[in-house]
């Protein structure tokens, strides 16, 4: 063997190395691109939660149903407020976990876990509505979401 036959060999070798290398670079990409979204999500989702969590104290409750309707409101008007800010926020949280796991970043155990929970809620009596204005309000998006969750109330 030639020294220019060594010469080809290596340079063959290095071709595949870097092409390798340029493979490998792409799917790191990717993966951290993925990971980019899900973190930006999950902030907007905390941003959301936290946000209706302050407003459901019911001294804050009450000032703003004064403000939007300029009357006094009853107990009955405080409690369905407050209700309606903590499946607004749970709908947030549970629909970042679900696209989390499309995007392969949650386990299914942990996609299992989440079923559960939004069974054992929405299964309550007087919740179902909260969900079915949820899914009114966005009638051309959540598509998966929706009908993911739709499934898990009806088993």
């Amino acid at each position: 063997m030639s020294l220019s036959d060594l010469a080809s060999i290596g340079s063959v070798v290095s071709s595949l190395a870097v092409a390798v290398s340029l493979i490998y670079l792409g799917v790191q990409t990717h993966q951290a691109a993925k990971h980019t979204r899900a973190l930006i999500s999950q902030g907007r989702s905390s941003r959301q939660t936290d946000f209706l969590g302050a407003f459901s104290e019911t001294d804050r409750v009450v000032a703003m149903l004064e403000i939007t309707s300029g009357a006094s409101p009853t107990p009955e008007l405080v409690k369905q407020a407050q209700a309606a800010m903590f499946f607004q926020a749970a709908f947030a949280g549970w629909s970042d976990v679900f696209e989390q796991h499309q995007e392969g970043l949650l386990s299914n155990e942990q996609l299992a876990d989440l079923r559960a929970a939004v069974g054992v809620v929405l299964r309550r009596p007087g919740s179902h509505p909260f969900w079915d204005r949820w899914k009114a309000a966005r009638p051309n998006t959540h598509a998966a979401f929706k009908s993911w969750v739709d499934d898990a109330i009806t088993v």
